[in-house]
This record gives structure tokens, C-alpha cells and sequence, in this order.
């Protein structure tokens, strides 16, 4: 679809967009808008509408990514990573418009590239270190493939172990990394230990592709998918280089639920070079600094300590962990952990206070967990990291 076909769409289909007649006058959305007001996104002649809308509106799932709902309508669910996990229905047909434009852009690189040869680990655990790497290498050889779809993390664990690894799948020829932002050191030690070319994939859930970089942090956006602009602070576009601004996206391919103008968090610039622009991603998302300190971003930092925290307690079975910053000193965990939530509280707070962030000691309490509800607005004030389906 065009912008303006997409938005006379959205105009007569989808309530929320009933009285623009531009796509200019399209008010920018974030997900709590659309999570406060969701009936009005559905599209007005979704197949079992009124079903569809309170399965939305229910606690997200742990593990699971996608389901089919039936009707020709796949609901997807987001990971959580802004701190919001929610779910986006689509229709198949469309989200086959956006693999398409995917597996278009692979094939511009790799001419070998195909869904037979592609081994996707992006949803693989998110304590790397107990991956079962040694059988994963042989079943890649074993089956030929030659990409592999993960995200930093995974990708990073995955070079370590084959820099030991006795044999690394010699079939495997490209990384895809996507999910997380990806670091220029963890970009170069894939390539060096993997043997692999590195691609990086930008999007999310909610809109699927945006851009894909064959340089670290240079992407071309893919406008088949979706269409971008970068805002400033007061809502206007901004045309040159070097500027930073907020990553404002449209999805092209979604019928069913029209994301137009969505504030995906993400700040970035524009980059000109070579008779082209592309977008590069600022590291860390604005609302996860860490009041107090310098430039130290939650998503960051609890993700390591995460991880020691797993290690020092023996890996409890936690699903859900949502650390908020609710005064300069005071931080606010939401877990599942139950009788390992004191634990894991008195570890994080342990760990958080030997870095240093803060100039004085931080103090972390437990909330209890109501299906990953928002606190009320003097309790919380910044959302630093969600962490779903930790097991």
C-alpha cells in the first residue's frame, strides 16, 4: 500500500483514524496509547472481533512468540524489551507482503539463501550459557545451513564457543543478528570466530523489518515494509545529517491493525555517504537511563547482572522480571520468582550496588506481579528492563 491508500484505509476501516483525512494529520502512537484504547485500532471488520479483542487485551504467555488464531490471522506477541509486552494480530496474507521483502533482501546477498537453510535462534534461551552449543554446531552441519537468525547475545555466546569448539559448522556462511542492538566488537568477533558475514536486521514485532545493515549501524531501510521518519522533540521531521531524533515508523503491510505514526522508542540520525541515506541507531533507548548516573541504561546493565544473579542462586525458575526505577534510590522489582523473589532481590541489589552507578547505595524492594500491570504513576517512574521467559 501507498501512505495515502493506507491512510484511507485506516480512515474508513479502523475507528481510531475516523476523523484524519492525511496522513500527516495522523497522531504519533506509542504502545500505551494503543494498549489504553486498543479497541479502536482492531479494524471494524475483524473476524470475530469481539473474541479477538479480549484475548488482546489478556496476560501475554511466556515462550510463546506467535499463535495462530485462525481465519487467515496470526496474533503475534512482543518480547517485553521496552518494558510493555502486548500482542499484535495481522492477517497471514500480509505478513507474507513482509517475509517477502525479507527474503528479497537475503537473496540480494546470498543468492544461496532460503528458508530450508535458515536456523532461527532468536527465541532461544536468554541465559546463553546454557545453550546445548555442541549439538546445535553438529545438527547446522548436519543440515546445511547456511544463516543463522539471533540475537547479540546469543550471537556473542555462540563466537566464544566457537573459538573452542573442536569443529564450527563449515555450512554456515551468514549471522543475521536482530532483537537487540548490536555492538561493532560483537559484530567483529562473529565474523572473526564464526567465519560468517554479518547482516543486522531492525524492526520489531510490531511492524516487522525496518532497515538491514551490511555495515556496522548503517541501515537501509526497507521501504517495501514500512515507512520512516525521525522526529525532534517537537514532532517535526528532520531532514539532515547528524541530528538525532526519535525512530517513528508506519507499517505498510497491516491491515488489521494499522500501526501508523508509532513512536518505537528507538532515537537514531540520518548518514549520508556514498549517493545514499541510511539510519544509524543510537545505542540505548532514552526512558532506560538510569536517573542519577552517568549514562548507565538499565536494559544494559540489569541484563548482565541477570545473568549473575541465574549463576549465584543455581538458575531459579523465574518467567518474568520487570525492574523499575521509582526514586533516585529506591528500585522496584515485579518478579514471578515467589519464594525465590527475596533472593533474587537481595542478589540484584547486592550486585547493582558493588558497580557503582549511583553515588549512594540503591535500595531494591519486590512488588507482587498482577500480569505485568503498571504500577501506579507516583510509584514508577522509569521502566529500565523487562526480562520474559528468563527460564
Amino acid at each position: 500500500m501507498t501512505l495515502d491508500d493506507l491512510t484511507e484505509f485506516a480512515r474508513t476501516k479502523v475507528p481510531f483514524y475516523g476523523e484524519v483525512s492525511s496522513f500527516e494529520q495522523c497522531p504519533i502512537v506509542s504502545k500505551r496509547i494503543i494498549l489504553g484504547d486498543i479497541d479502536r485500532f482492531i479494524a471494524r471488520d475483524a473476524p470475530r472481533r469481539a473474541e479477538l479483542l479480549q484475548f488482546l487485551r489478556s496476560e501475554t504467555k511466556d515462550g510463546v512468540s506467535e499463535i495462530d488464531w485462525g481465519n487467515g490471522i496470526v496474533v503475534e506477541q512482543t518480547s517485553g524489551s521496552s518494558g510493555i509486552p502486548f500482542r499484535i494480530p495481522k492477517w497471514k496474507a500480509d505478513r507474507v507482503q513482509t517475509s517477502g521483502a525479507i527474503w528479497r533482501f537475503r537473496k540480494m546477498i546470498d543468492s544461496d539463501a532460503a528458508p530450508t537453510r535458515l536456523y532461527a535462534a532468536i527465541h532461544a534461551p536468554s541465559d546463553a550459557t546454557r545453550f546445548p552449543w555442541v549439538s546445535l554446531f553438529g545438527a547446522l552441519q548436519a543440515q546445511q545451513i547456511r544463516w543463522i537468525h539471533a540475537n547479540p547475545s546469543i550471537l556473542a555466546e555462540m563466537a566464544s564457543r566457537a573459538r573452542r569448539a573442536a569443529d564450527r559448522p563449515s555450512s554456515l556462511k551468514f549471522a543475521e543478528s536482530s532483537g537487540q542492538y548490536l555492538a561493532p566488537d560483537v559484530w567483529r568477533e562473529t565474523e572473526a570466530a564464526l567465519q560468517v558475514r554479518v547482516v543486522d536486521q531492525y524492526g520489531c514485532r510490531e511492524v516487522s523489518a525496518i532497515g538491514y545493515a551490511t555495515e556496522p549501524n548503517r541501515f537501509q531501510l526497507m521501504r517495501e515494509n514500512a515507512h520512516v521518519e525521525l522526529l525532534n522533540a517537537e514532532g517535526e521531521p528532520i531532514q539532515k545529517p547528524g541530528i538525532p531524533g526519535r525512530v517513528v515508523v508506519t507499517s505498510l503491510h497491516n491491515r488489521l491493525m494499522p500501526f501508523l505514526r508509532y513512536d518505537t522508542g528507538d532515537e537514531a540520525e540520518w548518514v549520508d555517504g556514498n549517493g545514499t541515506r541510511v539510519l544509524a541507531l543510537r545505542p540505548f533507548r532514552p526512558h532506560h537511563l538510569i536517573v542519577g548516573s552517568k549514562s548507565v541504561y538499565g536494559n544494559s546493565l540489569f541484563k548482565g547482572l541477570l545473568v549473575a544473579v541465574y549463576h549465584r542462586l543455581g538458575y531459579p525458575p523465574i518467567s518474568r522480571l520487570r525492574v523499575r526505577q521509582a526514586s533516585r534510590t529506591r528500585f522496584v522489582i515485579e518478579t514471578d520468582a515467589r519464594e525465590n523473589a527475596e533472593p533474587v532481590r537481595a542478589c540484584l541489589e547486592h550486585l547493582f550496588n558493588t558497580t557503582r552507578t549511583l553515588p549512594q547505595p540503591a535500595v531494591f524492594a519486590i512488588a507482587p506481579i498482577d500480569g505485568m500491570q503498571d504500577f501506579a504513576p507516583t510509584e514508577s517512574k522509569v521502566d529500565l528492563f523487562t526480562n520474559v521467559g528468563c527460564h
